[in-house]
This record gives structure tokens, C-alpha cells and sequence, in this order.
């Protein structure tokens, strides 16, 4: 299997730059920012169920070079405006991406295509503007996150456009802030019901660090550093494309809400504020036996708890390798595992890939490594 590494942010900007130039011929770009991708190590379907994740930002990133400005809203109704000069263009290396052009002087409305995610950042930071006031923009971009890959491409667009317009408004916001109006984004325009994971560690993430995030507060509870050199942290994609809107994803969200809501209904409505994060394995198992949720729902609600519980324990080990190899089976043994996001077959412990695993809804692999065997071939899963 051959190695790619992602390309460079100064590779990036070049590419962002000289698109720019191409396509804005009389305009130079005067801000540049930079949003990074993200695997994650522990914490899988836990981040909308208010439970534990820990993800890891990545080298591979998306870079926006443009230029925009505050205007008054009358102004966009003038000659200028008509000729483009007063409305928000935007341009993409993606393959498939066409120029977009908008109008934030109107009510803005999801559709067309990538430029979807942008609208519904800028929808979130028109609401700083004084009265009367609206933005105009023009922007490239260009990203080495892999659509479709699961390594939070859209999460990547969302974060780096919240940056793009904080530069533009010259209101910087908390980390926290970006990453939640990133969320509400992707909540109200690409109609996906994602947790804050992706969003969080796009805007948070720290190089050489994995986040343990507490996704019922929104806070980092814990920095897991990677200082040896003994294991390297490798992701494949495997070319599966998904989106998570269009995916089984909206589906597992409504099966957690359902066992939520089974939980309240016996258990009492006031004991779990956090859902399936309050939850314990036997409470699920109570659920199932009186026949009170399905099997899809019991695997569902099952895989959450012990997912948070995997989390605890290597959070009291505070150790990456930990993270990654921790099994539930050394919490709550799990006689029916969720197929959704159980452990490929084929693995062998000597083959230097423990911790080799497939998320549930994404593509990439991660796996701790050896150095040497990043000379030569991965071991196949």
C-alpha cells in the first residue's frame, strides 16, 4: 500500500492563491486561514448522545485565501452590486465544485451544493453585524481532507469559513462559539443531526495532541500528548464515499433518541439530563428484557455506554496507545456487538496493526504502527 502524505498548508496555499488570482483577476486576497481535518481514536456515536470523544486534528486541512468587507445593506442594491461587485463569491480546487455566488443581503437558504456549508456559516455571523449592515465576500479554497472519507471535510469547509468571516468582521469569537455556530450550520442547512466532534476539534485542536472532549459541557477535559516515537498514528482511506446527511447516520441519531426516551419513561424523566451518557449497561438491558426497545435500538444504546465507559478508562491512563487498543469487553462484556461498529475480521495481534478498527458510519482506518512498518506494506484488514 502506498504512502500519501497530505499536502502541505504552504501547498495549499499556493493552490488557494493561484485560483484566487485566475478567477479574481482584479482583486487581491489579503486574509488566509486554515481549518484541519480530523480522525477520532475513541468515542464513536457518543458526541449527540452528550457522552465522551477523543479526536485527533490532522495534518490534512483546507485553506481559504480572500478578501470581503462590512458593508450597508443598501449598497448591495446598487449599480455595483449588479455587476458583482457587492455580493459573496466563492471558488473551490474541488473536483466537481462549481463558482458559487450569493447574496447575504437576502435570506440566505440551503442548496446548492457545496456552497451549502458556507451559506450556513455566514447565516450564524450575520447576527454580529450592527443594523443595516451585511457582508460581502470573495474567497478560494482549496483542501486535501478526502470528501467523503470521514475525516470531517465538511467539519474542515465550516471552521475555516468561521475564520474567514471573523477576519472579515474583525470579531474574533471563542473557540467554543465557532465551533457550535459551525454545528448549527450543519444542523440547519446540511440537515444532518451531527454532534460537536467534528466541528470542536477543526476549531481546538493542538498538533501533537488527541482532545478528550466532554460533549455534555463542551469542554476539553483532557490533552493526550504524543511524545514517543514508538507508535505512529496512520489513517487509510479506503475511497468508500459517504455523507452523512444522506447516510444510515440520521437513523442511529433517532435510534439513540428512542432509547433515551425509553430510559426517562422508566426510569424517571428527571434522571438522565444526558440521555444515554447517565446510562448504565444493565438500565439497557432492563429496556431490552421488558421489551421496551428492539434489538437494532438495544445494540444501539448498548455500544453508547460501554463506548463512554471505554473512554473513561483510558482517559485514567492517559496514554494514546491505550486509547486506541482499550476493549469494552474489559468494562461490560458485550455478547451481541454492534456490527455497525465492530472490529474487522483477519486481524492478529502480531501483526503490529492492534487497534486497527472501522468507524461506524466513516471509512478511514487507524491503527498504531510500528515505525519500521511504515517501510513496507500495512498490514491488510
Amino acid at each position: 500500500m502506498a504512502s500519501v502524505e497530505p499536502e502541505a498548508k504552504e501547498v495549499l496555499l499556493t493552490r488557494a492563491q493561484a485560483l484566487f488570482r485566475r478567477t479574481y483577476p482584479e482583486l487581491s486576497a489579503d486574509i488566509a486561514v486554515f481549518a484541519p481535518g480530523r480522525v477520532n481514536l475513541i468515542g464513536e456515536h457518543t458526541d449527540y448522545t452528550n457522552g465522551f470523544v477523543c479526536p485527533m486534528a490532522l495534518t490534512a486541512a483546507t485553506v481559504i485565501v480572500g478578501v470581503g468587507d462590512v458593508v450597508d445593506e443598501d449598497a448591495v442594491g446598487s449599480a455595483a452590486a449588479a455587476e458583482g461587485d457587492l455580493l459573496c463569491r466563492i471558488v473551490s480546487t474541488a473536483p466537481g465544485t462549481e463558482l458559487a455566488v450569493f447574496d447575504c443581503g437576502r435570506p440566505l437558504t440551503p442548496g446548492g451544493g457545496w456552497s451549502t456549508y458556507v451559506k450556513g456559516v455566514v447565516a450564524e455571523y450575520l447576527g454580529d453585524l450592527p443594523p443595516r449592515k451585511t457582508l460581502v465576500f470573495t474567497f478560494a479554497c482549496a483542501s486535501s481532507v478526502p470528501l467523503g472519507s470521514g475525516l470531517s471535510s465538511s467539519a474542515s469547509l465550516e471552521v475555516a469559513v468561521a475564520t474567514f468571516l471573523e477576519r472579515v468582521t474583525r470579531r474574533p469569537q471563542p473557540l467554543v462559539t465557532r465551533a457550535l455556530r459551525c454545528q448549527s450550520a450543519e444542523h440547519i442547512f446540511a440537515n444532518t443531526p451531527c454532534g460537536i466532534m467534528d466541528q470542536f476539534i477543526s476549531a481546538m485542536g493542538r498538533e501533537g495532541r488527541a482532545l478528550l472532549i466532554d460533549c455534555a459541557s463542551n469542554k476539553v477535559v483532557q490533552e493526550v500528548q504524543f511524545l514517543s516515537d514508538d507508535y505512529t498514528i496512520v489513517v487509510c482511506d479506503s475511497k468508500v464515499k459517504h455523507n452523512l446527511g444522506e447516510s444510515e447516520y440520521p437513523a442511529r441519531v433517532r435510534e439513540c433518541r428512542s432509547a433515551e426516551a425509553a430510559l426517562r419513561s422508566r426510569f424517571g424523566e428527571g434522571n438522565f439530563p444526558n440521555g444515554l451518557r447517565d446510562a448504565t449497561p444493565s438500565m439497557v438491558e432492563d429496556l431490552h428484557a421488558a421489551g421496551l426497545i428492539d434489538d437494532v435500538v438495544h445494540r444501539r444504546a448498548f455500544h453508547v455506554v460501554t463506548e463512554n465507559d471505554r473512554c473513561q478508562v483510558s482517559r485514567s491512563r492517559n496514554q494514546p496507545f491505550h486509547i486506541v487498543t482499550a476493549k469494552a469487553s474489559r468494562v461490560h462484556p458485550n455478547p451481541n456487538p454492534d456490527p455497525k461498529t465492530a472490529k474487522p475480521k483477519g486481524l492478529r495481534s502480531g501483526d503490529g496493526a492492534r487497534g486497527l478498527r472501522r468507524r461506524g458510519f466513516a471509512h478511514e482506518r487507524v491503527a498504531r504502527v510500528a515505525p519500521r512498518q511504515l517501510r513496507g506494506e500495512l498490514p491488510r484488514a
